[in-house]
């Protein structure tokens, strides 16, 4: 009854372009989940705020912080990669983005196994300017088959990006020359069948869109979860927290002696000890040297639009994180009976619940 409510004013006043809304203080995911579910349904933003954060904790830093995220939703552009900073920066700009770049971020989200046959979320995403602040992002819903390679493994992967290339051309009006892929969430040994996988998906959407594209391709596969640990040998060397100062790179001694991987601490510890993402290289025909792949990586660590400051991992791959995070949570407040096969419905009923209105899918609606 709310959410048809809700629909009825927004239909009211169609010149609606952005709300803000106060969640009451006792309000669950579930009231959470009905606001973005309108905003899915009427391809209008919504900006959610706690009733305590606007009566209690409205600050400045606070005001700024909505405004990080509400410039964004509607299309502006918070930060931006600058290739001026430096020679390497100045060699990175004119060897990457010489020519038009298309940098996507790929995430897939899984349930516990006692939470019934809830399907895998493959969230992903692509920049569509050179100064890598605007993104499309699509979704996917895939059967939980309980088999860690297979979940993990994005199906209709050529789909997907050959929707995010049509998105790429309209935005730009040209087709990339290199994609760089960052992938989050593949351990070790699910890097060769993924890899095979998505990389033959990335080529067959670009062969469908246009016979004998070919653009180069590098795919990063980022980690978070490990245990390594990187310490200054020196104290004076460490920043406040007593970590190793943002922007550290460790590309010998405890990497991989056949393969191209590397640690980057790219953020500045607030409390505790940091925990660098390991990066490593499974796919790059575009001979990007080793300093340009890791001060990209790090630069895109800085685009992350709603903190102003520099964030654990690339822009990319942390907004595919969070366009899995907005569909698990609208997919929690479903009332489905996810643990009998035949009583639950069709996954492309649930993805076009889930699925974005036509005017979202090119806007970055998901921080």
């Amino acid at each position: 009854a709310v959410v048809s409510t809700q629909s009825t004013g927004i239909r009211k006043y169609r010149n609606i372009d952005y709300i803000f809304v106060i969640l009451p203080a006792m309000s669950t995911n579930a009231t959470y989940s009905m606001v973005k579910e309108v905003e899915v349904l009427h391809g209008v933003i919504t900006q959610c705020i706690k009733y305590d954060t606007f009566a209690k904790k409205f600050k400045p830093q606070t005001v700024g912080n909505i405004l990080l995220k509400t410039n964004t939703k509607l299309g502006g552009t918070n930060w931006e990669v600058s290739y001026k900073l430096d020679n390497l920066a100045t060699q990175l700009g004119n060897f990457v983005f010489g020519e038009p770049v298309m940098i996507v971020g790929a995430d897939v989200t899984h349930w516990a196994r006692d939470e019934g046959n809830k399907p895998s979320i493959a969230g992903v995403v692509c920049t569509l300017d050179r100064a890598c602040s605007k993104y499309a992002s699509r979704l996917k819903l895939q059967v939980h088959q309980h088999n860690r390679v297979s979940d993990e493994i994005i199906r209709n992967f050529k789909d997907i990006v050959k929707d995010l290339l049509i998105a790429f051309r309209n935005s730009s009006g040209q087709r990339p020359g290199k994609i760089l892929y960052y992938r989050d969430g593949v351990s070790q040994g699910q890097f060769i069948q993924t890899l095979t996988e998505e990389i033959a998906g990335i080529q067959a959407a670009c062969k469908d869109l246009e016979e004998g594209f070919q653009p180069k391709i590098t795919y990063i596969n980022a980690q978070k979860r490990h245990h390594t640990r990187l310490y200054c040998a020196q104290r004076g060397d460490a920043d406040r927290s007593g970590n190793v100062p943002a922007g550290t790179v460790v590309d010998r001694e405890i990497t991989n002696p056949v393969s191209f991987d590397f640690y980057l601490n790219s953020h500045s510890g607030i409390q505790g000890t940091n925990r660098p993402c390991h990066y490593t290289v499974l796919w790059d025909d575009s001979d990007m040297s080793p300093d340009m792949i890791q001060t990209l990586t790090y630069y895109l660590c800085h685009t992350y639009a709603r903190c102003t400051r520099s964030v654990s991992y690339p822009a990319p791959t942390y907004y595919a994180h969070l366009l899995c995070a907005r569909a698990r949570t609208m997919l929690s407040a479903m009332q489905i009976n996810w643990y009998d096969r035949n009583k639950a419905p069709q996954l492309e009923t649930i993805e076009k619940k889930l699925s974005q209105n036509s005017k979202l899918q090119n806007i970055t609606y998901f921080v």
